[in-house]
């Protein structure tokens, strides 16, 4: 019985209240971040897409222009249609998947070098 009363008589030692105190906090700051995901994310209907020219690499094949595909929007990309056309020559290359707020790369091919120019275009996409 003695033991009982004195086990309730003691007091919570500091450094069990600094942990309650720091998981208190880190739990409050969770919430706020999903919470400005939450609010701040679904804004964007559509992906804004753009490509551009990276680099350009000679290979016995051709002229390989590196493509970068930069989605600055919050929804995702699916099967994303590149075109690239130099002269009359025309080359097309479909990506997977785009996430929302990256960038992805793909590879077209050329007679000539294409650095001279180069006219890309994102010709379509699906919604995944």
């Amino acid at each position: 019985m003695a033991d009982e009363r004195k086990a309730k008589s003691d007091p919570v030692p500091l450094l069990e209240w600094a942990a309650a105190a720091f998981g208190l906090v880190m739990a409050l700051a969770l919430l706020a971040v999903l919470g400005w995901a939450i609010v701040h994310s679904g804004d964007d209907r559509v992906p804004v897409l753009e490509a551009h020219l990276e680099a350009v690499t000679a290979t016995p094949g051709g002229q390989v222009a590196q493509i970068r595909v930069t989605n600055r929007s919050g929804q995702t990309a699916a099967a994303v249609q590149i075109e690239g056309k130099l002269g009359g020559e025309v080359a097309s290359a479909t990506i997977d998947y785009i996430p929302a707020h990256s960038e992805a790369s793909a590879g077209l091919i050329f007679e000539r070098d294409p650095r001279a120019g180069l006219e890309l275009s994102v010709l379509g996409y699906e919604l995944p």
